[in-house]
């Protein structure tokens, strides 16, 4: 892959990112004036650092399968993942829209026993209109991700051990208390319909977790 054409996919997943996320804003603002950016630091959302721990099962399904129906989709009880990642909220666009850059580590045990690190940038909306009775926040991301290994489950034809990062998530916590928030995030690594070194394949691990913010 050149420069060039790993240019063209950051900015591409970017924007596909932040445009999924920020349709709510344009919808309730009706396009009339364009939000400002800002820190995105309010006392309403916790600090902007944040330390999360989660662990999860790897899953062969794709990852639309997993997204739009779960309740269909399996996983693979022997070979757990245990992860950790630390963020930071870096700026904010209108209201509800944030942008965190986080930088993470997580093993495959089992049959799989692969290590892995990433960097992201995730884009966050948090303005849902229960925010008072549970503060609900959803996520993805875009960013890189490196394994030790080609694990089994991307094995292919065409192998990376650099793959595209996407990690889509939802958060739950108490809105009296936002230090502390519960995490369903679906991990995924991918080589983006060949973009990466040809590689057609990918992976999924279905994770659960707790995040801290200071």
């Amino acid at each position: 892959m050149n420069a060039g054409t790993f240019i063209r996919l950051a900015l591409v997943s970017t924007w596909l990112s932040i445009m999924q996320l920020a349709a709510p804003a344009a919808v309730a603002s009706d396009w009339e004036r364009l939000p400002q950016w800002n820190s995105g630091d309010t006392p309403e959302r916790g600090g902007p650092w944040a330390v999360t721990l989660y662990g999860g099962l790897v899953s062969d399904e794709r990852l639309t399968r997993l997204l739009f129906q779960p309740w269909d989709a399996s996983v693979e009880s022997d070979t757990p993942w245990l992860g950790g990642s630390i963020s930071r909220r870096v700026a904010g666009l209108g209201k509800g829209l944030t942008f965190e850059l986080e930088a993470g580590t997580g093993y495959r045990f089992s049959n799989e026993d692969t290590g892995e690190v990433w960097g992201a940038l995730f884009a966050r909306w948090d303005r849902f209109p229960w925010r008072d009775t549970l503060y609900t926040s959803i996520a993805a991301s875009t960013g890189l991700n490196y394994a030790s290994r080609v694990s089994e489950i991307e094995w292919s034809e065409h192998n990376s051990r650099l793959l595209h990062y996407f990690t889509p998530e939802i958060t739950f916590a108490d809105p009296d208390d936002k230090s502390l928030e519960g995490v369903l995030r679906l991990h995924h690594r991918s080589g983006v319909y060949g973009t990466f070194n040809g590689v057609r394949s990918g992976s999924n691990i279905v994770t659960l977790g707790a995040r801290k913010r200071f």
